[in-house]
This record gives structure tokens, C-alpha cells and sequence, in this order.
């Protein structure tokens, strides 16, 4: 391919685009090299195979300029009020711990919450699940 003799189908000043032309002809098979001009990387390709390369390359510019697109079209926006929702829970939670305490101060809330865990490390390891199935329960014969 040293050799080829030819006529520049493009042109670039950046080695890296140039680069992305090659192997986009490199893929469809067309015969090409890249020469250092002083108006930058130009691709070479045989006059025979001029227009195929610049279809080839066309093409890839199509599908690129098409996924850029698609790239920008995927950015979501940002939601509406989702600052606000987040005050409002971190709000929450700072209003229950101002009502439960830390659990080092063993409050009323954290006493009911661990004797029942207490119940289940002492041997009623099925406590929970039937505390749910009997809700769940009782919620269908609402129904």
C-alpha cells in the first residue's frame, strides 16, 4: 500500500480522525494510506475506488452524527421538586429522631421495637413471618 498512487479523498488536521477514516476503509476492503501533508492527514485512496471511499465514508458520518443524537436525546432532565422531596424527607427523619432519641437512650419506641426482637432471638424465629401472614390475611377478608 506504500505505493499507492491516488488522488486525497479527505483531508484532516488531526492525526486520530484520520486514523477513524482508515479504518473505516480498512473495513470495507478499499486499498488506501494516509499521507502527512502541510494541510494536514490526507487518506489516499486509487481513483477506481474514489467513489466507493467516499460513500464508505459518508456512511460512517451518517451513523456517527446519528448516535450522537441518539446520545443526546438519552440525557434526562432533571426532575422537577426532587431538592424539595429530598428536604422534606431529610426534614422527616430529623423530626423522628427528635421524638425517638438515639437508641442509646433506650426510649419507649426503641423498647417495643427490641422486645419484640428479643422474643425472636429467644426461640420465635417464625414471629415475624406469621405477624405479616396474618396481616396480609386479615387484609384479604376485607376485601
Amino acid at each position: 500500500m506504500g505505493g499507492l498512487q491516488g488522488a486525497a479523498v479527505r483531508v484532516t488536521p488531526e492525526r486520530d480522525r484520520a486514523d477513524e477514516w482508515a479504518v473505516v476503509l480498512a473495513a470495507t476492503g478499499i486499498p488506501h494510506r494516509l499521507r502527512r501533508r502541510p494541510d494536514g492527514w490526507a487518506l489516499i485512496v486509487a481513483p477506481l475506488d474514489a467513489r466507493a471511499a467516499l460513500d464508505a465514508l459518508d456512511g460512517y458520518d451518517r451513523e456517527k452524527q446519528d448516535e450522537s443524537a441518539d446520545t443526546v436525546a438519552d440525557v434526562v432532565p432533571p426532575v422537577g421538586g426532587a431538592t424539595a422531596l429530598g428536604a422534606a424527607v431529610a426534614l422527616l427523619l430529623i423530626g423522628f429522631f427528635a421524638v425517638t432519641g438515639p437508641r442509646a437512650e433506650h426510649s419507649a419506641w426503641f423498647a417495643r421495637g427490641s422486645a419484640a426482637t428479643e422474643r425472636i432471638v429467644a426461640g420465635e424465629p417464625t414471629r415475624p413471618i406469621c405477624s405479616a401472614t396474618r396481616r396480609r390475611a386479615s387484609f384479604w377478608w376485607v376485601r
